[in-house]
């Protein structure tokens, strides 16, 4: 979790940086997103964790779970998948096309504007930030 400066900095730079009229009004949405990411980041790597601990050789063709455990069904599915023939991949189709999202979206009123470019600055600052240090590859 970031220090408390750390947080009061990042809220500054992304109200400035933001453009928006009246942007003190977004500071308890931004400390409201400070706290999810931070929560999400926490669980993420005790999650990372869990998967270093209980795979082995994660990250490799040869990864297997090690023991029974509780988490062994949900590891499994993080375990390579065999290669198909000749490589090829093949894609489930979209359950929904990229324009009716977006029109979806547009219509949103959580997805204003405002609230997307506070939401958005948030978020860059918060990854600039974390591409500072070397973390986990979950």
């Amino acid at each position: 979790p970031m220090r408390r400066e750390q947080k009061e900095h990042f809220i500054r730079q992304c109200l400035h940086r933001s453009h928006i009229d009246e942007a003190r009004n977004y500071i308890s949405t931004i400390r409201g997103l400070i706290q999810e990411v931070e929560q999400s980041y926490v669980l993420s790597m005790k999650f990372s964790k869990v998967k270093q601990d209980l795979i082995q050789d994660n990250g490799t063709t040869f990864a297997r779970v090690i023991d029974m455990s509780p988490f062994t069904p949900l590891l499994q599915s993080f375990l390579p998948k065999r290669v198909p023939n000749f490589g090829l991949v093949y894609s489930d189709p979209p359950e929904h096309p990229v324009a009716e999202l977006l029109d979806l979206h547009l219509r949103n009123p959580t997805s204003a504007e405002d609230v997307n470019g506070v939401t958005m600055a948030v978020w860059r600052r918060y990854l600039d930030e974390v591409s500072r240090h070397q973390i986990l590859d979950t």
